[in-house]
């Protein structure tokens, strides 16, 4: 209980090496402990440690397949692991226990467009927008997801969108400017 106290305050101050380090020995005292499987795949993840927060997650999922947010967890690690089937099944899963919401549809949106099914990435990305209008970075994605398809007009629209909600998106003045 002492490490996990630990973890979850040195995970609080951005210092997730440590932070897995104390999940890492909570484990060893109770090796089914979920929240420290769970965050201990988040700290993993914020340190580009992929391969371990994904058996992390699944050792996470495995103990509580009924929680939403492990589920949710997994699908936004496998993204960055490029696994962007898994993640769609991930988050999948993740509504049918409960979950859902701007998340779930924002990263299915990033899951479809990897995948190529730009129609299913433009309806989950107006679902996360619908949710949470003045985010940035649902337009930033829609503007992407656009661009991959050669819809110039609707990219540009897009990534102004992003822009007056969040002038300090670099990557949307990058790739505004490939639209050109």
């Amino acid at each position: 209980v002492e490490y996990f106290k630990l973890a979850i305050q040195a995970h609080q101050s951005g210092q997730f090496q440590q932070a897995l380090m104390h999940y890492q020995a909570c484990l060893q005292l109770q090796p089914d402990h979920p929240d420290a499987l769970h965050n201990g795949a988040l700290a993993a993840m914020q340190i580009e440690q992929y391969e371990l927060a994904c058996q992390m997650v699944d050792q996470a999922v495995a103990v509580m397949p009924e929680s939403p947010q492990f589920h949710n967890s997994r699908g936004r690690i496998l993204i960055h692991c490029q696994d962007y089937s898994s993640a769609l099944s991930s988050l999948k899963l993740s509504e049918a226990v409960g979950g859902g919401g701007f998340q779930v549809d924002l990263m299915k949106g990033i899951a479809l467009r990897e995948l190529g099914r730009y129609e299913d990435a433009i309806q989950s990305f107006e679902r996360a927008r619908s949710q949470a209008p003045e985010q940035a970075l649902v337009y930033q994605h829609i503007g992407l997801t656009w661009q991959t398809q050669s819809q110039y007009p609707a990219a540009i629209e897009a990534y102004q969108m992003a822009l007056e909600r969040d002038a300090g998106l670099i990557d949307v003045y990058v790739n505004l400017g490939s639209c050109y």
